[in-house]
């Protein structure tokens, strides 16, 4: 769509449905050739179908002339003389098809208005876009112009009835952090957050950790019964936290990532992996599973896994001695623990022992009973309590 005067089709004109939502221009028609309904900022436009131009009227100014032709018509045949108005009929002919031909003279420019803050849409400002104000009575409405445009009549018979849509939610896949929007909705067009058109049948990327949110909204003609809205979470594994039973022995704590469970007894013992809203999560399995001394019987993406657990052995008791010189450590109190890389797993990390070294050349001495099956003796040392990290592996046979 051009206007008229754009001889060279070169500035296609800003075009709006009658509910005042954006069409693309050019405008696509049905398998009847019937294009949609629109306004535009134009008079008269000129519809360019590759070789064939054909000038139209546009939806609003058809309304104008063709009330300013009825009243034209109304007023033939009246005694006296009246002066033409701009924009409607001075004078009419009939052609050769039995067509009344009108001219209409052109009026005088007005003053170009301030162009004003945009505002909340108004029936007001509906009527403008539109181009006319549709009235539904069993009778003729008293007026015939309402906020500035004709009114049209229309009897209750006529109205449009708005047809129900029910949208159905987004499928969540915590697994691949995806949302499938569902396909097949009539009437129904699904957006982000952000009003973006998700189209339906799509796969949406999420985000772990993050929520995903899609709204449904109705289209032109349809209606729904509330507003539709969905929030969903993906979960992220290694965030989560893996919840174990205080049936074996070691330190009682709600979160074992990264930690080494120390099954010294033995027994049985059951771990649940829970997402962010504390529920069993059956779509993933935690990362980095390491279940040494006995494995584990039944781990599957259920939520939980079973785990017997062989009796590793005691923990390696150390003695822990310092000297002033000899070495290079500075003064500080040092923590160590020691324990025995066995067939079927690590000793736990019991029997933590410090010592305190006075100067800068101080040196500590380690000394254990000789663990009988050893593969290895892995001996860690930290400055606090609790934060020893690994310092060195030792043959199984070592004892200091």
């Amino acid at each position: 769509m051009y206007d008229v005067s754009d001889t060279g089709n070169t500035t296609p004109l800003p075009l709006k449905d009658l509910s005042g939502r954006p069409l693309r221009n050019p405008l696509t028609s049905s398998a009847d050739a019937f294009l949609p309904e629109f306004t535009t900022t134009s008079p008269q436009v000129k519809l360019v179908a590759g070789t064939l131009a054909v000038s139209h009227a546009s939806y609003k100014a058809l309304l104008a002339e063709a009330r300013a032709a009825k009243e034209f018509v109304q007023g033939i045949g009246v005694a006296g003389t009246t002066t033409a108005e701009a924009g409607a009929p001075a004078a009419a002919t009939i052609d050769g098809k039995g067509q009344f031909a009108f001219t209409i003279p052109k009026g005088d420019t007005g003053a170009k208005g301030d162009k004003g803050e945009p505002g909340v849409w108004t029936l007001e400002f509906q009527a403008q876009q539109q181009g006319f104000w549709p009235v539904y009575s069993d009778t003729p409405p008293a007026v015939t112009e309402m906020y500035g445009v004709p009114v049209v009549w229309m009897t209750p018979a006529q109205k449009p009835t708005p047809v129900p849509a029910l949208p159905q939610a987004p499928l969540w896949n915590d697994t691949a952090t995806t949302a499938t929007i569902p396909s097949g909705m009539v009437g129904i067009e699904y957006q982000s957050v952000s009003g973006e058109v998700l189209p339906q049948g799509s796969v949406v990327n999420g985000t772990k950790g993050k929520d995903l949110i899609v709204n449904a909204v109705a289209l032109p003609g349809y209606v729904l019964p509330t507003a539709y809205q969905w929030k969903h979470k993906f979960l992220d594994p290694s965030k989560a936290t893996l919840v174990a039973s205080d049936t074996f022995s070691g330190p009682r704590t709600p979160s074992l990532i990264g930690r080494t469970m120390d099954n010294l007894a033995g027994g049985a013992a059951n771990q649940a992996w829970r997402g962010y809203r504390m529920d069993i999560n059956p779509r993933w399995t935690p990362p980095n599973l390491d279940w040494r001394g006995g494995g584990c019987t039944g781990l599957s993406p259920s939520g939980s896994a079973s785990l017997k657990l062989t009796p590793i052995g005691a923990p390696v008791d150390p003695t822990v001695t310092t000297s002033a010189s000899g070495g290079v450590l500075a003064a500080a109190t040092y923590w160590y623990m020691v324990t025995a890389v066995m067939a079927v797993g690590e000793t736990g990390c019991r029997n933590q022992k410090s010592v305190v070294a006075i100067g800068s050349t101080s040196s500590n001495t380690i000394t254990w009973p000789l663990v009988s099956g050893a593969a290895s003796i892995n001996i860690w040392r930290g400055t606090s309590t609790g934060g020893e990290k690994l310092l060195a592996s030792l043959p199984g046979s070592a004892t200091s």
